[in-house]
């Protein structure tokens, strides 16, 4: 091989791994661009019950199916329609699902940059993105067991998008600040 196929091989390595962005390891950090130039950064860390305030008491929800829902869990994987401006309240919610996508209840704006907190209790990965029907501003994927602090910038205020959760036999509580 040639230095210039070295190069390139070299280039194309590199941005795969950025596009990956899988976290597996404990305090392990990842980082990129989505659609429309968001900047996102994903931290990821065992549990610590002191990450999230008392969400057992205060979900605002989330759109899913579950046979036995977590209150006020809706029964529907539908993309959400109602706005949440999380500028004025930071937003909570929970989640379990045998497999089936779920969305967050809500479509948010009001800000220029999100911070989303997820603990993933149950053993597989567990996928989040945060996207519109288009579009990706961020996504990672957190290991069974572990929590991530979710991070993207860059956005325009009135950008409306939600978010959705993806794996198997998912069960997860997080907020949106």
């Amino acid at each position: 091989m040639n230095m210039k196929k070295i190069i390139v091989f070299m280039a194309i390595l590199g941005f795969s791994f950025c596009l990956t962005q899988k976290v597996f390891a404990s305090e392990q950090e990842t980082s990129g661009v989505g659609d429309d130039g968001v900047v996102w950064n994903v931290a990821e860390e065992d549990i610590d019950e002191e990450g999230l305030p008392d969400i057992n008491n205060e979900i605002d929800g989330l759109t899913g199916c579950n046979p036995e829902p977590i209150k006020p869990l809706l029964k529907s994987v539908e993309r959400p329609v109602n706005v949440w401006n999380v500028a004025k309240k930071s937003y909570n919610f929970s989640g379990t699902s045998n497999g089936q996508t779920l969305y967050t209840n809500y479509k948010f704006k009001g800000k220029s940059g999100y911070k989303i907190y997820v603990k993933n209790y149950g053993k597989n990965p567990l996928t989040v993105k945060a996207k519109r029907l288009t579009k990706t501003y961020a996504t990672t994927r957190i290991s069974g067991g572990k929590s991530a602090t979710f991070e993207f910038s860059s956005i325009k205020k009135d950008t409306e998008f939600y978010i959705t959760f993806d794996g198997s036999k998912m069960n997860f509580k997080g907020n949106i600040k």
